[in-house]
């Protein structure tokens, strides 16, 4: 996923926050990543990625009053968990 879908989903415009969305996008893989969703599922996966850039993006505040990821996210995360493409 580059910079510009990012944008285009966050409906950023400007290059004002490149740098911080690029950030963003890289804790999202890693975040996904430590959570054991693997990205067979590209799409899936994207809406994950999309899902969690936009929660940290709109809630930029300080530590400690940051909310909870939304159950639908969680959900993804479970399903590129344990129901990934089978090799055979």
């Amino acid at each position: 996923m580059t910079l510009d879908e990012m944008k285009h989903y966050l409906r950023v415009d400007g290059a004002d926050d490149d740098n911080e969305i690029t950030v963003m996008m890289t804790m999202a893989d890693q975040y996904l990543s430590n959570a054991g969703a693997a990205a067979t599922q590209q799409e899936l996966y994207d809406g994950a990625k999309k899902m969690l850039v936009s929660h940290w993006y709109d809630r930029r505040e300080p530590v400690g009053q940051a909310k909870a990821l939304i159950f639908s996210l969680e959900s993804i995360i479970m399903q590129l968990k344990y129901c990934g493409v089978d090799a055979t």
